[in-house]
């Protein structure tokens, strides 16, 4: 069986030919000790807790065939605990708090950064360090909380899809990435931000929740690649030149009436449109 220490804080020695693809630390261990899941080549799915303080060297050297990883991105692990862990696809970072100033080349999941293209930051995550995800370059898939502030991360600038979690009102951080073709919007914010999707050329799809009150300024302009959008009677005001650009091959399905939408929407919320406008109501 697994081995630990007589508090069980520690956890020493996994069996190396166990065949299970998955396995639930405790919560109560603090320590994992070097060489503990070493050629463990079975586990295809980790789980760090965030009880875990400190992972030996060689922890989980050459587990070679995991594909998710769950780990707490504010802790100060060592690439070298992940040594040839180079399979890795899907990455879910938790924590609460700044995530850890990784220096180059240096975040545990660096082994892994030529695989990694599923990206999922937790809400409790409140800063994106500049080497985070350094050498990521194949990141396709992002799952982030919308309500943060996190600057620009050039490795996010090839993502095809996009899902915004968060509670309440946008950051005021532009997602306009030229390779995004789907964003899903979560149903618990409130407020899509100025300029928020602006110049997402490839968009073929994105949903708009009723839990939608405010879309600001320019928030749609130059989505040249979608067809059509609906926007739900939640929506109360809509800011100027929200869908600049928009041509007559598009439309925009509006679940309201004409007389609310000139009574409570910016007067320039369609300049510079020519799509199709439909009101449902």
């Amino acid at each position: 069986g697994v081995l630990y220490n007589y508090t069980q804080t520690e956890l020493m020695q996994y069996p190396p030919l166990k065949e299970s693809t998955t396995y639930n630390i405790p919560s109560s261990v603090e320590t994992i000790g070097a060489y503990a899941f070493d050629g463990c080549s079975s586990l295809t799915e980790l789980e760090i807790p965030s009880t875990v303080e400190t992972i030996g060297n060689s922890a989980f050297a050459f587990c070679s065939r995991i594909t998710k990883l769950t780990i707490d991105a504010t802790k100060n692990y060592s690439m070298y605990s992940f040594y040839e862990v180079t399979s890795i696809n899907e990455l879910v970072l938790t924590g609460t708090g700044e995530m850890y100033d990784y220096r180059r080349g240096e975040q545990p999941w660096y082994s892994s950064h030529s695989s990694i293209n599923n990206v999922t930051i937790s809400e409790g995550i409140t800063s994106i360090t500049k080497y985070a995800f350094y050498g990521c370059s194949g990141i396709r898939k992002l799952t982030i909380d919308a309500t943060k502030k996190y600057g620009s991360v050039s490795e996010f600038g090839s993502i095809t899809e996009l899902n915004l979690t968060g509670i309440g009102e946008m950051s005021s951080t532009s997602w306009g990435y030229r390779s995004l073709k789907k964003i899903i919007i979560g149903n618990n914010l409130t407020y899509i931000s100025n300029g928020a999707f602006r110049g997402c050329s490839s968009l073929e799809e994105i949903n708009i929740p009723s839990s939608v009150t405010f879309i600001g300024s320019s928030a749609f302009s130059e989505c040249s690649s979608l067809t059509e959008l609906e926007i739900p009677s939640s929506v109360e005001t809509i800011g100027v030149n929200a869908f600049y650009g928009w041509t007559k091959s598009q439309a925009i399905n509006i679940d309201n009436t004409e007389e609310f939408v000139t009574e409570h929407w910016s007067s320039g919320w369609n300049s510079n449109c020519d799509a199709q406008i439909k009101y449902l109501q």
